[in-house]
């Protein structure tokens, strides 16, 4: 088997090849490819995250981790289409659309025309708020906002 066909095994397709190995060089051999593949899915995992975080914001990097495991979990369904197909249906399935937004310091009417910006385009708003003071104070201000249990 050659490296790259070791790369392209399953994590239990590699475990069982390991067990199965009786030659120790070979079986070495085998661990190592294995944690390459490892050393190599983190390295392609912080690049992604990072990349993501530089392109839309740091305040958004949480969105770069759930593309990025929507990505590793989705890579290996099978969606009953070619493989050549497979970015685009992960990218058609896992649509995420996040918008990085500035600080909002002493200037809540510019708060509240975004948001309703935000409205009038059909936007889903997850609105988080530090207390529930401010979290009420808004929701009782702004007929958009619907309170919180």
């Amino acid at each position: 088997m050659t490296f790259y066909q070791e790369l392209q095994l399953s994590s239990t397709g590699s475990k069982q090849l390991i067990r199965s190995t009786t030659d120790p060089k070979e079986k070495r051999r085998h661990i190592l490819i294995y944690n390459f593949k490892v050393y190599l899915v983190m390295a392609f995992c912080v690049a992604v995250v990072s990349m993501y975080s530089k392109l839309t914001g740091s305040s958004n990097s949480v969105v770069g981790v759930t593309v990025l495991l929507a990505v590793l979990v989705l890579r290996q369904a099978d969606f009953g289409i070619r493989t050549t197909h497979g970015l685009l249906s992960i990218a058609g399935h896992t649509g995420v659309r996040a918008v990085s937004v500035g600080a909002y310091n002493n200037q809540f009417e510019l708060l509240v025309k975004d948001l309703k910006r935000f409205k009038d385009r059909k936007y889903r708003i997850l609105l988080l708020s530090p207390s529930r003071t401010r979290g009420n104070h808004l929701a009782e201000n702004h007929p958009f906002c619907l309170p919180t249990a």
